[in-house]
């Protein structure tokens, strides 16, 4: 007559529901009453009254349907026995119950049913359906959809009529179908934040925004408003929809300050733990399987995370709030400034709060200035396709990372210089299909397009298995166009001369065509990366294909930088190019073909005083007995900066020096320190 089920969830621990099956005489249908209890105990006991309460009442004990028997049942069976006790449900549907009976889900029992097995039905459907009844085409989502409304109708009438416990609700539905066809996972996430902090709803708040730019929160406990009242202690979990790795979630929720630690598991069972702590089926009558009440069971409010109204912010808008930003910065820094000449405790505590705040605020910024690369990517594959068609090619591109993020600046000028690259791993870099049959190689040649994250910046890569550059007929064409010297040639390494790829007016290309040949490419290309403060890197194999990396910053207009001072002149260094700094005695200091260079961990890395590149004034000689070096990486190479101080790390805000300064080699950029002095910015790239 009754029973008790234990009910596990990741949430709210272990539950123990109680279910007792009662009998309504007039009608002769079944239905149960439930309740939920913290303790085995507790259920027992309100079941012990409840069955007291029916013996006392014999004409509102069960019939001999046995619940258990009933969830054994398969789905098929289930689907039969429903339509023998359901008569107005439409041929459409009826045809569908027919049609399901023979797909593999329905040979499950219900108490076997898992969302796996929903969604993995979905995902084949969405493919072409194939198995021992079938050989399907693949399905519209509304088809798959509707599959689904039919069997729900199925549980819930097993649920309602026979006692099985079937946990597949409307929201449920949706988040496998919706959710399953962008290849998405539901995660919970459990979020501890410091035992000292102050304002955990800001934070909550924080720890939703970074999520919801990633996938869908689908419900938290505790609620949503106990979270905003701040009535937690300083834990609480999330259940998450997204695509994202697991690594990826954890880093954006773990970067938010004051969160100490971010536990995040996939979550694949057929619970998904609820918000409330107990639960309640009120008796039921057959009536409830009218169109009316069936809309009234399937819209019970449920608990969640209110969802963000999307708001389109004109890009001026965007770029003013950043420049405010970045004043807020300079203001901060020149608060701390003032905190530690005069060493006030007070102020520089509440300036530690100030900077979390700042760097909160900032980051709020940056993320909203941040466009997919996807924007850009989307336009390649139909360029691929009509050049390789044009060319009598047969190319296959592969396209990764569309999902990463860039500033909109970043974005707006980074779709030529790609474009280019493009064209040329077609055009230059992919063979013919016959000549790719003759070296063994498939005749269908790869160009890889792949975005993805390196710390603070962006690494773009564009490989081909083509024939790879030939660096002797590279230094053949420099020589013939003269852009180097015989002598210059023969003392050049394979990688400078690759690079000469870059100079102006250089080309390979025995003729001009509407794709190449006209010389002005790959120096455009470079200039362009550069401007943005980037780099780019070209690795090749003869026979083999080539590889370019673009390494580009993530923002634009505030960076974290090294401050060193020459004499009294102070420079930015960005942290980016930066390897490490380190102490050098002029002892350890060699003089290799008139140049000093330094033997660092087996690697011979040149040293350059940075004074004398920059012609700042001063008395020192060039190498003294005790050197402080900025290692710096120049593409591949390592490259020792001798620098007078070493100031320390700080955020700083990027000022353009206007057009009067616009290529000035080895300078990209100023800010304005502390004190409202001006330090000029380093691109070391162009520097050495």
């Amino acid at each position: 007559m009754g029973y008790i089920t234990e009910l596990k969830s990741k949430t709210k621990g272990t539950r123990y529901k109680a279910v007792i099956n009662i009998r309504k005489p007039s009608e002769g249908i079944e239905y149960f009453d439930t309740e939920t209890f913290s303790t085995r105990a507790l259920a027992k006991a309100w079941l012990k009254r409840e069955e007291d309460r029916l013996e006392k009442n014999p004409h509102l004990l069960s019939t001999d349907k046995d619940a258990v028997a009933s969830a054994a049942m398969s789905l098929a069976s289930a689907i039969t026995r429903y339509k023998s006790e359901i008569s107005d449900y439409g041929r459409t549907k009826a045809f569908t119950l027919e049609m399901l009976k023979k797909f593999d889900i329905s040979q499950k029992s219900l108490a076997d049913l898992k969302r796996t097995d929903y969604a993995q039905h979905a995902l084949r459907r969405r493919d072409g359906y194939s198995n021992e009844n079938y050989d399907l085409d693949p399905v519209e989502p509304s088809t798959i959809l509707f599959e689904f409304q039919c069997i729900k109708s199925v549980l819930d009438h097993a649920e309602l009529l026979w006692g099985v416990e079937i946990d597949f609700n409307e929201y449920e539905k949706e988040l496998i179908v919706a959710g399953h066809h962008k290849e998405m996972k539901t995660y919970l996430i459990e979020v501890k934040l410091d035992e000292g902090c102050l304002l955990k709803a800001a934070r909550t708040y924080m720890v939703f925004r970074n999520l919801e730019e990633i996938g869908e929160i689908i419900k938290s406990n505790p609620s949503v408003q106990e979270l905003e009242e701040e009535k937690f202690d300083n834990s609480f979990v999330v259940a998450f929809l997204s695509n994202r790795p697991v690594a990826e979630i954890q880093k954006e929720v773990q970067d938010i300050s004051e969160v100490r630690n971010v536990t995040v598991e996939e979550y694949i069972v057929t619970d998904i733990p609820e918000i409330k702590t107990e639960e309640k089926v009120v008796e039921k009558k057959a009536e409830v399987k009218t169109p009316a009440k069936t809309a009234a069971k399937t819209d019970k409010p449920t608990e969640a995370v209110k969802k963000t109204a999307t708001v389109r912010v004109d890009t001026e808008k965007l770029d003013a709030l950043m420049n405010l930003v970045a004043e807020l910065v300079i203001n901060k820094t020149r608060l701390a400034q003032i905190g530690s000449e005069y060493n006030l405790q007070e102020l520089s505590e509440t300036l530690s709060h100030v900077d979390r705040v700042t760097s909160d605020l900032q980051s709020v910024v940056t993320k909203a200035r941040m466009v997919p690369i996807e924007t850009v990517f989307s336009r390649f594959p139909r360029v691929v396709r009509d050049l390789a068609k044009d060319l009598g090619k047969d190319i296959e591109l592969i396209v990764q990372g569309k999902e990463t993020e860039l500033d909109r600046t970043v974005i707006d000028e980074i779709g030529d210089p790609l474009i280019h690259l493009i064209r040329n791993s077609v055009d230059h870099g992919i063979e013919k299909p016959e000549i790719r049959k003759e070296t063994g190689k498939s005749t269908t040649g790869t160009i890889l397009l792949k975005a993805e994250h390196e710390g603070n910046s962006v690494v773009i890569t564009i490989k081909d298995d083509g024939k790879g550059l030939n660096e002797e007929l590279i230094v053949k064409k420099a020589i013939e166009k003269g852009l180097i010297s015989d002598d210059e040639a023969e003392k050049m390494s394979k990688e400078e001369k690759v690079k000469l790829i870059f100079a102006s007016g250089f080309s390979t290309a025995e003729k001009v065509t509407d794709v190449s040949g006209r010389g002005v490419g790959m120096d455009v290309v470079r200039t362009k990366i550069e401007a943005l403060n980037g780099s780019i890197e070209v690795l090749t194999d003869a026979g083999l294909g080539t590889e370019i990396k673009i390494k580009l910053p993530l923002t634009l207009a505030i960076i974290e930088a090294l401050m060193v001072k020459l004499e009294d002149e102070i420079f930015a260094i960005p942290l980016a190019n930066i390897v490490e700094t380190i102490d050098i005695g002029k002892a350890d200091i060699k003089v290799v073909q008139s140049e000093n260079v330094v033997l660092l961990r087996g690697e011979i890395v040149p040293i350059l005083n940075l004074s004398k590149l920059l012609d700042v004034d001063t008395n020192k000689p060039e190498i003294e007995d005790t050197n402080t070096v900025v290692i710096v990486k120049v593409g591949s190479k390592k490259i020792g900066l001798v620098v007078d101080v070493l100031i320390g790390q700080q955020e700083i805000v990027i000022k353009s020096l206007g057009k009067l300064f616009t290529g000035t080699k080895g300078i990209t950029g100023a800010t304005v320190l502390g004190n409202g002095e001006v330090a000029l910015i380093l691109d070391v790239l162009t520097l050495v």
